[in-house]
This record gives C-alpha cells, structure tokens and sequence, in this order.
C-alpha cells in the first residue's frame, strides 16, 4: 500500500474541513433540533388552547342557541298572552258600551214617560181651567138650571175621552 498518499496536503485539508463540518454540524443539529422541538411543542400548545378555544365557543354558541329558544318561546308566550288580554279588554268595553247603551235607552224611555205624564196632567189641568171658566161664564149669563146640567154632564162625559 502506498501511504504517499497521506503525505498529500490537499487530503489533509479536505480530512479537517470534513471533520470541522462534522463537529459544527453537530452542535447546529442539536441546536436546529432543540428549535423545531421548541416550536413543535409551541405549536402543539397552541393547537390545544385552540382545541379547548373551540370547545368554548362551541358550548357557548350551544348556551346561547338554548337561551334563544327560550326566549323565543318566552316571547311567543307573552304575544298569546297580550293578544288574550286584549280580547278580554275589548270584550269588556263592548259590554260597558252595551250596558251604557241600554242605561241610556232606559233612562229615555223615563224621560220620555215623565214628559207624557207631566204633558197629560197639564193638559187636564188647562182642560178642567178652561171647563171651569167656560162654565163660569155660563152660569154669569144666567143659563138655565137644565141645559146647565146638561151642559155640565156632556162636559163631564167628554173629559175622560179628552184625557186620554
């Protein structure tokens, strides 16, 4: 075997630099690994946080989707209630505008009564002043005792008629 070989200067060069290489790469390797598993874990940790973030929201979104339901069934509720009341409401013054109504019809049916009974009574009341005039005059002329009473018997017999 030939070791001139080994006395070349350019092999021993490029047998260092392969070494030197060796020895910085090792290092570097640990180093670049140390970094990818640094931002490997970081970013497994932030996949969590997301994952737990996601788990949140979801219950949250669910939490709320459940409120609104109520809610809408608390308003639905609230509408049937408002519309009933509101029936009841305008039931009510219907009846109070019909028991009103019917006061008032009554109310004139007795006024009108009072004005026929006070109309009948004066209109007696002026008859019987005017019979008793015109018989007062009669009797001032000096009229007979029988067509007196004839008079005054046909008068009399004429006012029940005249009366009503």
């Amino acid at each position: 075997m030939d070791f001139s070989i080994l006395n070349d200067s350019t092999l021993w060069v490029g047998i260092s630099f392969i070494l030197f290489i060796l020895m910085v790469m090792k290092p570097l390797t640990s180093t670049f690994s140390q970094n990818i598993d640094a931002q490997i874990s970081s970013l497994k940790k932030e996949i969590d946080e997301a994952k737990k973030l996601k788990i949140e929201a979801e219950s949250l979104l669910n939490e709320h989707k459940i409120k609104e339901k109520r809610n809408t069934q608390y308003i639905d509720e609230l509408k049937k209630q408002k519309k009933e009341e509101a029936k009841e409401i305008e039931e009510r013054i219907k009846k109070e505008i019909e028991m009103a109504i019917n006061r008032k019809e009554e109310n004139y049916e007795l006024i009108i009564k009072q004005m026929e009974s006070n109309l009948k009574e004066k209109l007696q009341n002026e008859i019987m002043a005017k019979t008793l005039k015109f018989t007062q005059a009669r009797i001032e002329k000096n009229i007979s005792e029988k067509h007196n009473d004839d008079f005054i018997d046909e008068s009399l017999n004429k006012l029940p008629k005249q009366i009503y």
